[in-house]
């Protein structure tokens, strides 16, 4: 690496932008904009930039998301790393829920959410994919108020398309216990696991819908994906 000249250290300390002699280009961040000065020949030139052209032009690589998974339908990334958001369709599932036997119940559809090693998880009222939809509570323990997960003593996989489907097959497989199961069920606000007992010894084929607690500080599966990742990838 060169020594910068005292010429070029003149030169850096005036107020920006400069006009350019020994500098070549210089980046300026303006209000979460970028301003590239730059000199050709004996002409100086203005260009504003987007995060995502910066993001090319400094890595030098093309960005493939390969061929993802079925169900994700969003991915991005942030100072956090990847994210990735994955619609779940409503199916039915065998849970164990501590030592017991392993019962099949019915969820609704489902919207799950990683960020680097984080994960949340919610439900929606609607079978298919609406970024509009309301956004509820999943009727599942482990899961915090505000729909992160608590993995206990397992470590998730970092968030991106090619391990999304691990990470919620870890979480779905691995037994419940009674933790964080309150104030998930209308029929059963203390222990939402009473439901879903009840639900399996009916063999109930479908999560009734009514039954679903509203996520009161968020109107849409939309707006609560976007509070997420500022949560998540703070300024």
């Amino acid at each position: 690496m060169q020594h910068l000249s005292g010429e070029v250290f003149r030169e850096i300390l005036q107020t920006a932008p400069r006009q350019l002699a020994e500098i070549d280009a210089e980046l300026l961040f303006i209000k979460e904009q970028y301003l590239f000065h730059y000199r050709e020949g004996t002409k100086e030139h203005y260009k504003l930039l987007s995060s995502v052209s910066l993001r090319t032009a400094f890595s030098h690589e093309p960005i493939d998301t390969d061929w993802m998974p079925p169900g994700v339908i969003r991915w991005g990334t942030n100072s956090q790393g990847n994210w990735v958001v994955k619609f779940i369709s409503p199916a039915q599932y065998n849970l164990q829920f501590d030592d017991s036997k392993p019962i099949t119940i019915p969820l609704t559809a489902l919207v799950f959410v990683g960020q680097n090693t984080q994960y949340w998880v919610f439900a929606t009222d609607l079978a298919t994919f609406n970024p509009e939809s309301k956004a509820y509570h999943t009727p599942l323990p482990n899961i915090h108020p505000n729909g992160l997960i608590c993995w206990g003593e397992n470590t998730p996989p970092v968030a991106s398309t090619q391990t999304i489907d691990i990470a919620w097959q870890s979480f779905i497989t691995t037994p419940f216990n009674a933790d964080l199961s309150s104030q998930k069920s209308r029929k059963c606000p203390q222990d939402v696991r009473e439901h879903l007992k009840s639900l399996a010894l009916r063999k109930r084929r479908t999560y009734p819908v009514k039954d679903l607690v509203e996520v009161r500080y968020s109107p849409s599966i939309d707006s609560l994906v976007q509070h997420l990742l500022l949560i998540a990838n703070p300024t």
